[in-house]
């Protein structure tokens, strides 16, 4: 199954591996302070931070339990946003996905095509099994987001999340990436050539 897409509105999208130019984009996209109600931000960070750990970061996604990808424009190289997966196991073979699209490129359809390539991704590259994510229930955008790329809601944590409003309730959702035979299920797209 596909992501449910607006077929004008797509752009030809790439994940890529996050590079020391890339610390202005993290800047923009960490210190935007209307997102940090869907995080655990609570002060910005500065641009050294954020070179710093541009410099030095590493894509080991087993070692470390994380990846951070780059979502790019294929046709002008412009970012689109970023692809997390992050408490990615081993020994589970799952992880949590969490994307941000940057304000600029958001409303054309370009969410659902980086949470497909970052699903592909986590099943093709990484073999995992399963892929949530945790969404505030008020968040009605990221849970249709999830929604139309096949992501069942799996569970509900209570008061979970704190916001600039109190606490909040979290939905989980969760995609099933192979079923019991090792096949891929239905939906887990992202060629390599996307993937760069």
């Amino acid at each position: 199954m596909e992501c449910n897409h607006r077929a004008n509105d797509i752009r030809k999208l790439a994940l890529r591996a996050l590079e020391p130019g890339d610390a202005a984009l993290l800047y923009e996209v960490e210190n935007d302070a209307e997102a940090w109600d869907d995080g655990d931000t609570v002060a910005p960070y500065s641009m050294h931070t954020l070179e710093e750990y541009a410099r030095s970061y590493r894509a080991d996604p087993f070692a470390d339990g994380q990846l951070r990808l780059i979502a790019i424009d294929t046709e002008s190289g412009e970012p689109a946003g970023i692809a997390d997966l992050y408490g990615i196991s081993r020994r589970n073979m799952n992880a949590y996905a969490a994307v941000y699209i940057l304000p600029r490129m958001r409303g054309r359809g370009i969410g659902r095509r980086v949470v497909e390539l970052l699903t592909g991704y986590a099943s093709r590259r990484l073999g995992l099994t399963s892929v949530a994510a945790r969404i505030r229930v008020s968040n009605a955008v990221s849970r249709r987001l999830f929604a139309g790329c096949g992501y069942r809601e799996a569970g509900m944590m209570r008061a979970w999340q704190r916001t600039s409003a109190g606490m909040e309730d979290v939905v989980v959702v969760q995609r099933m990436l192979r079923g019991d035979s090792g096949q891929l299920s239905a939906g887990s797209e992202g060629t390599e050539s996307q993937l760069r």
